[in-house]
């Protein structure tokens, strides 16, 4: 089964793209959440997780998972729900898709492979699994999103022109 665990970010970036849930299932079969990335999905709509789940249809795409946190695991700079993901995904041994700078950092010094939204676009292009023009849409929805600047925007839609099929 081909899992990845998530931080927050990038499930609003899926969100946000047209398709992006259908998108993800081409990608993984599971993504896992800790039940605080739920929670602030869900107080993010004022609506409950379990309608959450429902309104996006995916009951079966996000599994949320009950992190107990240890004292170690706990860093100052970091939101909690975020804390939880690089726990999850360090402890499963599973990447990490999250956007936050610093959290990508940490998530690194962690040993964590780690992605966000684009760069799920760039592995889907380079696979094969999403051409050139299905691509550059989802990146320009990134961006119109405020999901990516405009900077990494230049940069990957640069990469897949240049890059072979």
């Amino acid at each position: 089964m081909n899992q990845v665990v998530s931080d927050t970010g990038p499930i609003i970036s899926l969100e946000n793209l047209k398709d992006g849930f259908p998108f993800a299932r081409r990608l993984f079969d599971q993504i896992l959440i800790p039940e605080s990335v739920l929670q602030e999905l869900a107080d993010g709509l004022g609506i409950s997780k379990q309608k959450y789940l429902e309104t996006f249809g995916v009951t079966d795409l996000l599994l949320p998972i009950n992190v107990e946190m240890k004292e170690t695991d706990v860093n100052p700079s970091l939101a909690p729900a975020e804390t939880e993901a690089i726990a999850l995904a360090v402890r499963r041994g599973l990447p990490l898709l999250i956007e936050e700078t610093f959290g990508r950092k940490f998530a690194k010094q962690q040993g964590l492979l780690i992605s966000g939204v684009a760069g799920l676009v760039i592995k889907a292009k380079r696979s094969g699994l999403i051409d050139e023009a299905e691509a550059t849409q989802k990146l320009a929805q990134l961006y119109a999103g405020g999901r990516i600047n405009k900077k990494i925007y230049s940069e990957l839609t640069n990469l897949i022109k240049n890059s072979a099929p």
